[in-house]
């Protein structure tokens, strides 16, 4: 519950262990509160930004639905209307979100959430920031590997293509 607002919030607090350094934290907060800056319909709003107890935060509208990562394993086909609406949602998000000069960067069907009456919100802008390093011990990427686009993959920094090929990706997989 946001005390000073009222109503529900989503809150992301980073682990302690995975706490980034000066450099990352600060893009982190900037890229929070440019996306909390952001007013459109497709993109999460972002209530506030800041750091507990030197772990960063941002506390977002909590948008209620289900995230197309839930819908796709449910294993039913999605008409194709339905998609194409779901895509031009994103697609309307993204944009305003480029032209504004943030980018997602780890872009994936868990970030896409469709509430009952078919608004679709992206969520997690700035959240990328917060990962200097998704490879485990062996070297192998751990998650979001097969939406993340082959710079990313070579260690480069996201821009919107980064983010057109991972919603290219998925809707692949939706069709």
């Amino acid at each position: 519950r946001d005390p000073a607002r009222g109503g529900r919030v989503a809150l992301k607090l980073v682990a302690e262990k995975l706490a980034p350094s000066p450099a990352l934290r600060a893009r982190f907060l900037r890229e929070a509160q440019l996306a909390s800056d952001l007013a459109h319909p497709n993109l999460v709003h972002v209530v506030e930004t800041g750091e507990h107890r030197g772990r960063p935060f941002v506390a977002m509208e909590l948008v209620e639905g289900v995230d197309l990562e839930r819908v796709m394993r449910s294993g039913r086909p999605f008409p194709v209307e339905w998609t194409v609406d779901v895509l031009r949602q994103v697609c309307e998000g993204l944009h305003r979100a480029h032209v504004s000069g943030l980018v997602h960067g780890d872009l994936k069907p868990s970030d896409i959430r469709v509430n009952a009456e078919g608004i679709v919100k992206i969520v997690d802008f700035g959240v990328a920031a917060l990962k200097p390093d998704d490879r485990g011990d062996d070297g192998r990427l751990l998650c979001g590997v097969h939406y993340r686009a082959p710079e990313l993959i070579e260690g480069r920094r996201p821009d919107a293509r980064s983010d057109v090929y991972a919603l290219a990706c998925v809707v692949y997989e939706m069709l």
